[in-house]
């Protein structure tokens, strides 16, 4: 807080992204470690929900905020190799930077 020029702005920004400053205790005991990362090709086989699934399943296309959860825990969908997932990002920044 001490080294931004606007503390109230920075408190409502804070606030408006859900930090609340009366848990920052909290947040500053609270750790992470990466213990698994995995990388997916996400294509038509991948689980998904696309409207003609609502239609199938005869429910209006109009239904609106739809959410799901990927299960992940078994295969398929498979993980590709950190090389494979490494290759495909540079080839979508190649191709974007044009």
């Amino acid at each position: 807080m001490e080294l931004c020029d606007d503390e109230s702005d920075l408190r409502t920004r804070l606030a408006a992204s859900g930090y609340n400053i009366v848990d920052q205790r909290h947040y500053d005991e609270t750790r992470f470690a990466v213990v698994d990362r995995r990388q997916y090709s996400v294509g038509p086989d991948f689980p998904r929900l696309v409207a003609c699934d609502l239609q199938d399943a005869g429910i209006p296309i109009n239904v609106t905020d739809v959410a799901y959860t990927v299960d992940l825990s078994s295969e398929p969908p498979v993980p590709v190799s950190t090389e494979h997932a490494e290759e495909h990002l540079v080839a979508m920044l190649r191709d974007g930077s044009k």
